[in-house]
């Protein structure tokens, strides 16, 4: 979660740097403190690998043709959504054919990001498609790991709670069918996963279904709290769409670091060193504070809420403390 937040290879580095200055430096440290430096060593390693999956190097602008790019794991579903339109022609295609005229000669996926381009204000090249298609992607992806995250929460305490295996199929179903209404193309179509229409009727079937397993599972566990059992599919639907922070987040520091880059172009060589590197670490220092604590969140709120069990002395503070 921390590394799909902070979404930059180049920040991983820094952190990585850091972690291993403090490790070399501090190398009596024990307990906790040296936990602490282990687990940065170990963030800072995930957000240079997850940087590098999805191309992102203190938000500079990568042409669609570098390597840098053409060998990222984004990049390459991204050209598998855009062979998957082409070779439907559906009306996501039309679309775009109708905004980029040029994409009606584009011979693969990778020759259809590019096409579907256009010049900004300055005369450089935006390339909508390609942006378009990786937001989706991260965004799906987001809540991808929302239900992957969920499900496991929910198979750790199985045994206490019956009815998590009707909630694991309300929210695969909730995946494939949801989408499929507003005809938007999920990493599952266009990999051929499953079609639309197999999405479509099972996705809901998989939806009604799930919640009736929930309930007739809990209503052998808890007898009549079955009842309040049907509550939480609100519940379940929120919990996955709050994930949606993981997208939101990394969007908006990928955002930042770009706009401080534009503007160090604009400043000349001393004041556009001086807006860059104050820029960028304004942002390191936002995407850390942002990327802990919704990642704990993530954890604390939507993992703990369905496999927590708590121990220990019942808290009662303002009970009489009685001599004997």
């Amino acid at each position: 979660f921390f590394a799909m937040i902070v979404s930059d290879a180049g920040y991983g580095r820094v952190y990585l740097l850091l972690a291993l200055f403090l490790n070399f430096k501090l190398r009596d440290l024990t307990g906790s403190n040296k936990r602490l430096i282990k687990l940065s060593i170990i963030v800072s390693s995930c957000c240079i690998v997850w940087g590098v999956l999805i191309a992102s190097f203190f938000g500079l602008s990568i042409g669609p043709d570098n390597p840098l790019r053409k060998t990222s794991f984004i990049h390459a579903l991204a050209v598998k959504k855009a062979e998957y339109h082409i070779e439907l022609k559906d009306e996501a295609y039309k679309e775009w054919e109708r905004d980029f005229p040029n994409v009606s000669s584009a011979t693969d996926g990778h020759d259809f990001l590019v096409k579907a381009s256009k010049l900004d204000e300055k005369g450089a090249p935006k390339y909508v498609a390609l942006e378009d298609f990786y937001d989706n992607i991260l965004m799906e992806f987001s809540l991808l790991m929302g239900i992957f995250h969920l499900t496991f929460s929910f198979l750790r305490y199985l045994l206490r709670t019956w009815s998590g295996i009707g909630w694991i199929v309300f929210m695969v179903g909730g995946y494939l069918y949801f989408p499929s209404i507003i005809h938007a193309t999920t990493i599952a179509n266009f990999l051929h996963i499953v079609s639309k229409p197999v999405a479509l009727e099972w996705g809901l079937r998989m939806v009604l279904g799930g919640i009736g397993i929930a309930f007739i599972l809990s209503l052998f566990q808890k007898r009549w709290g079955a009842f309040h059992e049907l509550l939480n599919a609100v519940q379940e639907f929120s919990d996955v769409l709050s994930y949606l922070r993981l997208y939101a987040l990394a969007l908006a520091g990928m955002i930042m670091a770009n706009t401080f880059n534009e503007m160090g172009e604009q400043m000349g060589i001393f004041g556009g060193i001086l807006i860059i590197v104050f820029g960028h670490l304004t942002n390191l220092g936002l995407s850390t504070m942002g990327a802990t604590i919704h990642s704990l969140r993530l954890n604390f709120l939507e993992w703990y809420h369905y496999s927590f069990e708590g121990g220990g002395r019942l808290f009662n503070p303002l009970c009489l403390r009685r001599s004997k």
